[in-house]
């Protein structure tokens, strides 16, 4: 999956004057560019989100006012990608499928002409209140608004009326609509409420009809009633919250789903440490998911609601593009039918890094000089002790010899010594720790593929069902049977 953001607004001085300007992220002719460079790579099958590409751009009005900005390439630019997508698929056999994003829980701008009424389609709160979008920032440790107006989901239908109606004109391969599969409010309008249970089934009346009507859904989430009706979910979790109380993750969502619905987890490319993002698409049976724009991201940096986008450029992200999909499909492309069957924690052993065997070498080295000194010091005591013993009795010989025997095998020493360092380096894993695990994939004609995946910070042998496998950090082993 590739999120492609489209258009974002920025001031610039022209003539000392500040000026609003529309600044393409990415136009259409850019995204046939970015599969056709893919392409040529062997990265064939992409489906791709557009965000920011309707009127408005990343501050967009309500999905029904169904424009694309002309910065983009306007609606005739969306229909010329919509048939190079038919033309891809039908000539060549290739996937590429493109998603426009339209937000129908939340609305960033408003005044579109597009018939939707703030004063009497927004939600209330339960003090009569209009509501806003609110997000947890951890830096501030409280809720901040980002000024968007919540929908209530009364309108939800209205909104997909209209809006299919100039869709259809349009063409499509698929829609998204994002939010619709991860959240769900209340209504406390005094005159017209709803509770969350209302919310829910005008939600999935609409997912349900967006699913009649485009065939090919994609959210982000993928809250439960969303999934009858949806072919893509993004943004899906793929770890635990990692709370204190959090011991370790269990792939529940893809045992459930993989085989039946295509996922992906937060965008790889924005990943903090993306081997251990890896790992757990390979354990939750996802799709690679990069968030890109083509041109103009360093506008993005002074935007404070959009600076969190990072590692975006498509030319910076490309040979990282590459080579995750192709690592990724190699292990994963004979797997897109089968169920998750198997998942287990296991014990292992540590492996020492050049820089631990170095030290131990070394450590060898001195044990066995120091053990030659002392063997030399010994033996002359011995020597000593000896002709002592010879005048006072054989006895006293025969303990003074058990008890300086070790001084023939000095091979022993040096392996005690690496005996006692290894020990001190904890090198034992164990399954408690989470560190190494088996997800078990089974296919419809009854064959299995497993992966042994390490998330360890270092490297790790495993024994699994007889077999020693050295698995480096970051890495997998793979089984096929």
């Amino acid at each position: 999956y590739l999120e492609a953001l489209g258009m974002t607004t920025t001031t610039k001085v022209v003539a000392t004057i500040p000026m609003m300007v529309d600044m393409p992220l990415t136009t259409f002719e850019d995204l046939a560019t970015m599969y056709d460079r893919l392409a040529e790579k062997g990265v064939d099958n992409v489906n791709f989100k557009l965000t920011g590409f309707g009127k408005g751009g990343l501050y967009a009005y309500a999905p029904s006012t169904l424009k694309f900005e002309s910065v983009v390439g306007g609606n005739s630019g969306y229909q010329d990608m919509v048939a190079y997508c038919n033309e891809i698929s039908s000539q060549t056999g290739k996937q590429l499928a493109i998603y426009p994003d339209f937000d129908f829980v939340n609305i960033a701008r408003l005044g579109g002409f597009d018939s939707f009424s703030p004063l009497d389609d927004a939600v209330r709160t339960i003090d009569d209140r209009y509501a806003s979008k609110r997000y947890y920032d951890a830096t501030y440790q409280s809720f901040l608004y980002d000024f968007s107006t919540m929908v209530s989901p009364s309108v939800f239908m209205t909104l997909f009326e209209k809006f299919s109606k100039k869709m259809d004109k349009l063409g499509f391969s698929g829609v998204a609509v994002s939010t619709l599969g991860a959240e769900l409010n209340s209504d406390f309008d005094s005159d017209d409420p709803y509770n969350r249970e209302d919310s829910k089934r005008l939600t999935v009346d609409v997912l349900k009809a967006l699913s009649d009507k485009y065939g090919k859904v994609m959210v982000d989430g993928g809250n439960a009633f969303a999934l009858p009706y949806v072919s893509h979910i993004l943004n899906m979790s793929l770890d635990s919250s990692k709370y204190t109380l959090s011991s370790a993750a269990v792939p529940f969502m893809g045992m459930v789903l993989h085989g039946y619905v295509s996922y992906a987890g937060t965008p790889t490319g924005m990943a903090s440490d993306i081997h251990r993002e890896i790992l757990k698409i390979i354990e939750n049976g996802a799709a690679p998911f990069f968030t890109v724009a083509y041109q103009n991201t360093s506008v993005l940096k002074d935007d404070f609601d959009y600076n969190h986008y990072y590692s975006i450029d498509f030319e910076i992200s490309f040979d990282e593009i590459v080579e995750q999909y192709t690592r990724l499909n190699e292990a994963l492309a004979d797997l897109q039918t089968a169920r998750i069957t198997g998942h287990e924690f296991l014990d292992g052993i540590r492996q020492l890094n050049d820089n631990e065997k170095a030290e131990v070498a070394a450590m060898m080295a001195d044990g066995r000089e120091n053990f030659e000194q002392a063997v030399a010091d010994a033996r002359k005591a011995y020597n000593n002790r000896k002709a002592l013993a010879e005048r006072h009795g054989e006895e006293f010989t025969e303990v003074f010899e058990e008890t300086y025997s070790y001084l023939d095998t000095p091979d022993h020493y040096a392996e005690h010594i690496l005996e006692e360092y290894e020990a001190s380096l904890n090198r034992e894993i164990s399954a408690k720790s989470s560190f190494l695990v088996m997800v078990e994939y089974t296919r419809q004609d009854g064959s299995k593929k497993v992966f042994i995946l390490n998330y360890a910070a270092y490297d790790a042998s495993v024994t699994y069902e007889g077999t020693v496998y050295d698995i480096p950090v970051g890495g997998f082993a793979v089984i096929d049977r």
